[in-house]
């Protein structure tokens, strides 16, 4: 899974994935190499993180780590600070604390986890398996639980960026680990 894509960055579908296909072993591969990013990634799920620089001479390692149900970090990156149960425990954390505070649905839930996609409400929909008019329905309701005023998909995006609900890649020009 690359950290840069065209609708949702890798930190938001590896935790939609975690959320959704837990089951699903994934290794995150990019050329963003920043602390802040692995850690995001392994706390999202992601079992291993390979930097994507001219070729992946750890490759084989990180899938024999998977099948094994270790964590991998390519050896170019790890200065052995990342602990993925630690960061899997505190997103864990902060995620219940926010769900208890709202009182979310799980529906509700689902629907602030993909509302920073950069997709339509049928693509929404289509992800939840819900149509477009439910998608429409839960970002109203949201608006009006949270006590959002200004309402709309925008409001429910700033809300969700804020309060950690789901993480969004921070990149920036690193690519190399000199940038750390």
């Amino acid at each position: 899974l690359d950290i840069e894509m065209p609708k949702m960055d890798g930190v938001s579908v590896m935790e939609y994935l975690s959320d959704f296909f837990p089951h699903i072993k994934v290794i995150a591969i990019s050329s963003h190499i920043e602390k802040k990013i692995i850690a995001d990634m392994l706390g999202a799920g992601a079992m291993a993180f390979i930097w994507k620089y001219k070729d992946y001479p750890f490759l084989e390692d990180a899938l024999l780590c998977l099948q094994q149900g270790k964590t991998y970090i390519d050896e170019r990156l790890n200065d052995n600070s990342f602990s993925r149960d630690a960061l899997i425990a505190e997103r864990n954390n902060e995620k219940e604390a926010i769900h208890q505070e709202y009182q979310l649905t799980h529906r509700e839930w689902q629907v602030l986890k993909v509302i920073t996609a950069q997709i339509n409400y049928i693509e929404m929909g289509s992800i939840l398996h819900i149509s477009q008019r439910s998608v429409e329905t839960y970002v109203a309701r949201l608006n009006k639980k949270l006590s959002i005023t200004s309402g709309g998909r925008q409001s429910l995006f700033r809300f969700v960026l804020r309060k950690g609900i789901t993480k969004i890649a921070r990149i920036s020009s690193a690519r190399n680990p000199i940038n750390n």
